[in-house]
């Protein structure tokens, strides 16, 4: 994985904006996040871009999606948290009656896996969580963060209940 930096001013964004377009287009964004900061007096969004290492294996196919081995991204540990968490989707998804993408995206429980998220503040910062997702999925998915971090051997159902 490698991150880029890209700052576009924000009262100048014609050349920053191509950039940056141009940058997502051509790489595959494993996550991004931007921020507004103040520096001499100007305004720029900063956007941090993590993304896969070209030498990353891909899928053959040009309309096959390149798949992201989260294995190898994720910390062994992340990594548990990660499939733990992903055990806990699928519960949510079926009791729902939904499509699991419904209930988050993989880079959404990768990004909870890897920053550990125990609050429901810091999940408000994962991309896609919103006031609904959190009051309807939160709980489940803080939940099993916290039973691991007590040692507990729930069964993933159980921590969506």
């Amino acid at each position: 994985m490698k991150i880029k930096l890209i700052a576009i001013d924000v009262l100048d964004t014609g050349d920053g904006e191509r950039d940056l377009n141009a940058f997502l287009g051509s790489h595959r964004v494993l996550a991004l996040s931007k921020k507004l900061v103040c520096l001499n007096e100007r305004a720029y969004w900063l956007f941090c871009i993590e993304y896969a290492d070209a030498s990353s294996p891909r899928q053959t196919g040009e309309n096959k999606k390149s798949r992201i081995d989260y294995k190898e991204l994720l910390s062994p540990e992340a990594f548990q948290r990660f499939a733990r968490l992903r055990e806990v989707r699928k519960a949510l998804a079926e009791r729902d009656k939904t499509p699991v993408y419904v209930v988050s995206s993989n880079a959404q429980l990768a990004a909870i896996a890897k920053k550990k998220i125990t609050t429901v503040e810091a999940l408000s910062s994962i991309e896609g969580f919103g006031d609904a997702k959190i009051a309807k999925y939160g709980p489940a998915l803080l939940k099993c963060i916290e039973a691991e971090g007590a040692g507990s051997d729930e069964e993933p159902e159980s921590c969506g209940e």
